[in-house]
């Protein structure tokens, strides 16, 4: 990546050497290709130790359109960089190397930031000023793709921090400050600071898990870029970067259009809900545009969508007493019940217990597969999680769909929940289901006889 940005630099300062005195354009639109050096934000502090991603080299480019006198400008920007998480932490510790191991698992995470934002130049643009400094403002995001089939669920506890494997994104604050030293009529050589703040880190503190579920504080990830712009478009303009303004064009004839046709009040979409089998199914509806409100066709008569399909228990979790609370839900496989109140559950010597993790997601009904229900309320997986588990999961549900039963043989209880990594547990109807990712333990207290 050094190797790049290197080139990219050489190419600009050679370019600058060959390009005619004061020839340049007056251009409105343009993009341009950078090298950069990437410094990450903190994703985790506890105390001395911090977890962040390694410095790297990274890769980017940008559209960006010029107004006016061309110098007030609009820009969207990217850049991607793959590096590996890292820990900081005391030199005394005794448990940072083996952290540090653990965090290696995940191998290089691919790191997008991406912004749009409003430029300005900092010096009035005159013909024989080449020079041309800049500071832009702006939004955008961050995106950490920790996606490793390897890892599922990483706890650091020296960082007090939980990563899980599924990507993740956060907004950010954009702001940079850079100059362009203008080489021929279409290309300037640039060279730029940005700063990507993100107020929140991604990542969980352990310490919050089952109270406030925190997340860390978010830090400032600074690239520090070289890259060429090409430029186009506007008149020519002989020297310089800038042309006055060119004289109004004589004022077209208007003729009047014919009336537009009416605009549709409704749309058609498909939503999904979850029918009494348990199963994910999806009917067709109509969107009013006007108010967003959803409506099916039930008897010949419209009806709205969250009437025919309530919220409700127990084919939806969102009102449930135990999710509302951020309770585990315990599969008493002795007596194939749940227990979803605060009870000690070493009295419970033979259960599975599901456990929340992350933040409920959208997930098209297509993705998931139903693999079992819990007192009527259903339990879906990823196909890719069931994998050869299939034929054997087929097998037993012939037989009974009802987890209670299904996992009162011990082995086979867990090989279901060794075999499938993450379980989604429907929380809404939409027009895709919303779920939330459940991780599940099957605990036997071996008894001496």
């Amino acid at each position: 990546m050094k190797t790049v940005l290197k080139g990219l630099m050489a190419a600009g300062i050679t370019a600058a050497f060959m390009a005619s005195p004061a020839a340049a354009q007056q251009k409105a639109f343009g993009f341009g290709v950078h090298g950069a050096y990437f410094q990450s934000g903190y994703l985790a502090q506890n105390g001395a130790t911090n977890l962040d991603l390694d410095n790297r080299g990274a890769v980017g480019g940008g559209l960006e359109w010029w107004f006016g006198s061309r110098r007030v400008g609009l820009r969207a920007d990217g850049t991607y960089t793959k590096s590996p998480l890292h820990l900081e932490f005391d030199n005394t510790s005794t448990t940072g190397d083996q952290a540090q191991a653990s965090l290696d698992q995940f191998g290089k995470v691919g790191t997008w930031l991406a912004n749009a934002n409003l430029m300005i130049r900092l010096l009035s643009p005159t013909p024989e000023r080449r020079f041309a400094p800049f500071v832009s403002v702006g939004g955008g995001l961050v995106r950490w793709d920790t996606n490793n089939d390897n890892v599922q669920d990483l706890r650091i506890p020296e960082a007090d921090v939980q990563i899980y494997r599924d990507a993740q994104s956060e907004g950010a604050v954009f702001g940079s400050i850079g100059t362009d030293f203008l080489l021929t009529h279409s290309v300037a050589l640039r060279l730029e600071a940005q700063d990507y703040y993100n107020p929140g880190s991604p990542y969980l503190m352990l310490s919050t898990l089952d109270t406030s579920r925190d997340h860390h504080k978010g830090g400032n990830n600074l690239l520090w870029t070289g890259g060429l712009t090409f430029l186009f478009g506007g008149n020519k303009e002989e020297p310089g970067f800038i042309a006055e303004a060119p004289a109004p064009e004589p004022a077209p004839v208007v003729v009047e259009a014919p009336a537009p046709p009416p605009a549709p009040t409704t749309e058609a979409v498909n939503m999904c809900y979850v029918d009494q089998s348990g199963r994910l199914q999806t009917v067709s509806a109509a969107r009013n545009l006007s108010n967003s409100n959803v409506y099916v066709t039930r008897n010949g008569s419209d009806v709205l969508f969250s009437t025919a399909y309530p919220v409700s228990e127990p084919y939806y979790i969102k009102n449930s007493s135990w999710y509302v609370a951020s309770r585990p839900m315990i599969l008493d496989l002795g007596h194939g019940t749940t227990i979803t109140t605060d009870v000690d559950v070493n009295t419970v010597p033979n259960r599975v217990e599901f456990v929340n993790f992350g933040s409920s997601q959208p997930i098209a009904s297509s993705d998931l597969t139903f693999v079992g229900s819990i007192n009527g309320t259903p339990v879906d997986a990823r196909q890719s999680d069931i994998g050869s588990f299939q034929t054997d999961l087929d097998a037993a549900m012939r037989t009974s769909s009802d987890l209670g039963r299904m996992l009162a043989d011990q082995a086979f209880a867990d090989r279901y929940v060794n075999e499938i990594q993450t379980f989604y547990m429907p929380v809404e109807p939409g027009t895709d289901c919303v779920f939330q990712p459940v991780s599940s333990t099957h605990v036997v207290r071996r008894t001496r006889g």
